[in-house]
């Protein structure tokens, strides 16, 4: 075989020089081919070229075994190399994914800065973990579910059963596991300011009148309410406006300045103009306010009106008319003309008010009070030598310390009346607060008092003021007329034997009074079978006033509209 391809190689060659020379023989014999005959032989050339190489490469060959086939072993290598090339670039993709992967925990942290305050929302609802929790003697509503409730008062309890004593006297065991809630009732004085939560949601504002186990009493606008106790939630006190403005003033720093003024501003939306007056001057005196400038000029004016009104409904004498001290009156033309100038009459002042209430304040539910240090230096001065005096400089230090209601009783201890004008009584006595409300706003306005009734110019002996009768005043000066006056002899309230009180009995049915109220056109009863609770709370509010009855230091005669023959036979003699 190697003979044979060295054969063939020799023989190529061969015609190769022959061509060559053959051309180098026409050029030098000057025959030049045409330009067909010279590409074609250029063309000739090329592939002779191409077959020369084509050889060379076959006859040379690579250095493998002879068995291994020439044509597919050399072209396997130069396909296989390239992968190594595509392969390395993965590496290249893979490095940015832990670039994106550390900023994780950036976001991670801020999680435990929101869990902390959990803790402080948790601790405060143990407060109200024990539903069930009152006093031992307090007075109850127990609900057991919807279908089962009653009321008793606390006997004993553990942390699982509750013992009760029942309005009846029996005594109940309950298990507090059973029990939906305990609710306490109210033992506080009559009248006290309360909040009513409704089952159904509803919120009512009143006085508090009783707080039952089977019904809650309460006065809604001067009208007694009654509301059966399966309706009621529960009842709440709440202060009133002179005790919230009593917590404020303690409360509220002297170099407060803001908080001062807003306490004028509460006080000023509440009419209580004096005491927002009282505040604003302190205020001023301390800094110069400008806002509070303004609010005293509106709240001086406010009670500048007010004392104008007050002036002009107090006449000093009956039949003065409100003339000028130079200009006489004018002669009433006729027995009613003169009888209308008499029921102008005079009405109490504020300080006769204040000193009825002095008089008329029950120690055992005692009215709030304020007193003046003056007071207790005079009583000190004066009664120095009593023995309920106190001599040493500490003990009487001590007095000035103390609740403004035990100097009052040092003060009924003394008989010292002559410094009663000088307390002060914030709020109405028991009796007088019930004469207000059950008898005077009641029915006394209403049915006796009218124009045509004991309220007019045909009053006959009997006489009612009923211009601006919601007036303390005017309420004031009716009470004094109601005790002072009498007819044919008889008082028209008996406060020792109530039930034969004129005005009692006049106020019954005909058929049932044992003074029965004259036959006139128009009259009705008050004390009819459908209103006995207004009877009954007569006869309690007059064994309720003092006995005996004080005489108060005031100068007042009843005015007398009837004299004989000065009204006419047309009158109503009641």
């Amino acid at each position: 075989m190697s003979c044979g391809r060295y054969q063939i190689r020799a023989d190529g060659a061969l015609r190769c020089r022959v061509k060559i020379a053959t051309i180098h023989r026409m050029r030098s014999v000057g025959v030049m081919p045409s330009l067909n005959s010279t590409l074609a032989y250029a063309f000739v050339a090329c592939v002779l070229l191409t077959i020369c190489t084509s050889f060379a490469i076959a006859i040379d060959p690579p250095a493998q075994p002879e068995t291994t086939p020439p044509s597919a072993t050399p072209v396997a290598p130069v396909v296989v190399p390239p992968a190594p090339v595509v392969v390395p670039p993965a590496p290249v993709v893979v490095p940015p994914a832990p670039v994106v992967v550390p900023p994780a925990p950036v976001v991670v942290p801020p999680a435990p800065v929101v869990v902390p305050p959990a803790p402080v929302v948790v601790p405060p609802a143990p407060t109200d973990l024990d539903p069930h929790a009152a006093a031992t003697g307090t007075r109850v509503h127990v609900i057991v579910d919807r279908f089962s409730e009653f009321g008793g008062t606390i006997v004993s309890q553990t942390t699982e059963e509750l013992v009760l004593k029942e309005p009846s006297g029996r005594m109940r065991t309950i298990l507090k596991a059973r029990i939906y809630e305990v609710v306490p009732l109210l033992d506080d004085p009559e009248r006290t300011r309360v909040e009513t939560e409704f089952r159904d949601g509803r919120r009512q504002v009143g006085l508090l009148i009783n707080d039952g186990f089977e019904h809650l009493t309460i006065e809604i606008g001067g009208i007694h309410t009654t509301y059966k106790r399966v309706l009621v939630m529960r009842t709440i006190a709440i202060p009133t406006d002179e005790e919230l403005y009593q917590r404020a003033k303690i409360a509220i720093e002297p170099d407060q300045y803001s908080a001062r003024f807003g306490l004028c501003v509460w006080l000023h939306d509440r009419k209580m103009y004096e005491e927002a007056e009282a505040e604003l001057h302190s205020l001023l005196e301390a800094t110069d306010h400008y806002d509070a400038k303004q609010l005293l000029i509106e709240v001086t004016a406010q009670l500048k009106l007010a004392a104008e009104t007050r002036a002009k409904s107090e006449n000093v004498e009956a039949g003065d008319g409100g003339n000028d001290a130079n200009t006489d009156p004018p002669t009433p033309s006729s027995p009613r003309d003169r009888a209308a100038e008499q029921m102008k009459g005079r009405i109490l002042t504020s300080d006769e008010v204040n000193l009825i209430r002095v008089y008329e304040m029950d120690l055992a539910k005692p009215p709030k009070v304020e007193v003046d240090d003056s007071l207790i230096r005079a009583i000190f001065e004066k009664y120095a030598t009593d023995p309920l005096v106190p001599s040493s400089s500490a003990e009487r230090a001590m007095w000035f310390s103390k609740e403004p209601i035990e100097v009052v009783k040092l003060l009924f201890a003394l008989k010292a009346r002559e410094f009663y004008s000088r307390v002060e009584v914030r709020t109405e006595p028991t009796s007088l607060n019930v004469f207000r409300t059950k008898i005077h706003n009641a029915w006394l306005i209403n049915n006796c008092a009218t124009s045509r009734c004991h309220g007019g110019v045909d009053a006959g002996r009997f006489f009612l003021h009923t211009r601006d009768w919601k007036d303390s005043r005017v309420r004031y000066t009716n009470l004094l007329l109601l005790e002072k006056s009498s007819l044919d002899g008889r008082p028209l309230i008996d406060f020792d034997e109530p039930a034969m009180s004129l005005l009692y009995q006049m106020a019954l049915p005909r058929t049932e009074a044992r003074i029965p109220h004259p036959a006139v056109r128009g009259w009705e009863p008050v004390f009819t079978s459908g209103r006995k609770a207004l009877a009954d709370d007569f006869l309690l509010w007059a064994r309720e006033m003092r006995h005996p009855r004080p005489v108060y230091p005031i100068e007042y005669v009843p005015p007398r509209l009837r004299e004989s023959g000065s009204v006419g036979t047309s009158g109503n003699d009641r």
